[in-house]
């Protein structure tokens, strides 16, 4: 359906639009965002947040990249009748504008990746670094709308794409781990499963204060789930395994504690 709609708009809509409105940038940059999608739908069996966060993406880093080529190749598009953003902005400021402003829009992207469980949380700050970089050749580009500038923008945004995606599969969320806890938006990449009943709020109050569990919910039947936030599955193990430990030692005294009662109540052990 994605692709059909896809060649509908691309043949349909975008290609028209081209000699009538300068518009057709942005129509098009829809028809840029749309195939990600359609790998996400292939490769995960729908669509969810994460793939609207990375057509996003997509959208907003088309256009830096088209104002940039639309602004360097501005006579080669008047000539073929093409209607660009050049050719109602001999100045340059709108189409600069435009690029500093989808810039900035990518620039929160990689948090809300995070925050769909997309990605993690390094992927935040990278895309952040990114988008600021190519923003600041943006901004260049405002001051002083030339070819230097425009092709400075153009040439880091060729950059800015696979460095992007690079970063996304490296700070990825296995879709594993998102399918265990899709009920639960803020888990992370692994956790590990316990019972209640073997938590004692001092040790976990350690454990949240120490950065190593984000979250824990009850799953049904006293059974948990821990997510992990930082640190490794073995130090989270090792947490739960000296809470448990403190548990029975715990059970142990009272069992004492209750026998102890009794023989004293009876004059016999129980």
């Amino acid at each position: 359906m994605l692709g059909l709609t896809n060649i509908i708009l691309y043949a349909g809509v975008y290609t028209p639009l081209k000699q009538v409105t300068i518009w057709n940038t942005w129509v098009g940059a829809i028809v840029g965002a749309i195939p990600p999608m359609m790998g996400w739908a292939a490769a995960s069996g729908d669509l969810d947040a994460g793939a609207a966060v990375l057509a996003a993406a997509l959208f907003s880093w088309q256009m830096p990249h088209f104002l940039s080529l639309a602004w360097l190749c501005k006579d080669d598009y008047l000539r073929g009748g093409f209607r660009m953003m050049p050719f109602v902005d001999p100045a340059g400021r709108r189409t600069a504008i435009a690029a500093v402003r989808h810039c900035i829009y990518l620039i929160p992207l990689g948090y809300l990746a995070y925050l769909v469980d997309a990605a993690t949380e390094p992927f935040a700050w990278e895309t952040a670094i990114l988008s600021a970089g190519m923003g600041v050749r943006a901004v260049q580009f405002l001051q002083k709308p030339s070819q230097n500038s425009a092709r400075s923008l153009f040439r880091i945004s060729l950059i800015y794409l696979p460095v992007l995606m690079a970063c996304l599969i490296a700070h990825r969320v296995p879709r594993s781990d998102v399918e265990a806890h899709r009920d639960h938006p803020r888990c992370y990449a692994h956790s590990l499963s316990f019972s209640l009943d073997c938590l004692r709020p001092d040790r976990l109050a350690e454990a949240f204060e120490s950065g190593v569990v984000s979250r824990i919910w009850d799953c049904g039947s006293g059974d948990g789930r821990l997510a992990v936030k930082s640190g490794s599955r073995a130090q989270v193990e090792a947490a739960i395994e000296s809470q448990v430990e403190a548990q029975i030692m715990a059970e142990d005294e009272m069992v004492a504690a209750v026998a102890a009662a009794t023989t004293a109540m009876t004059g016999r052990s129980p």
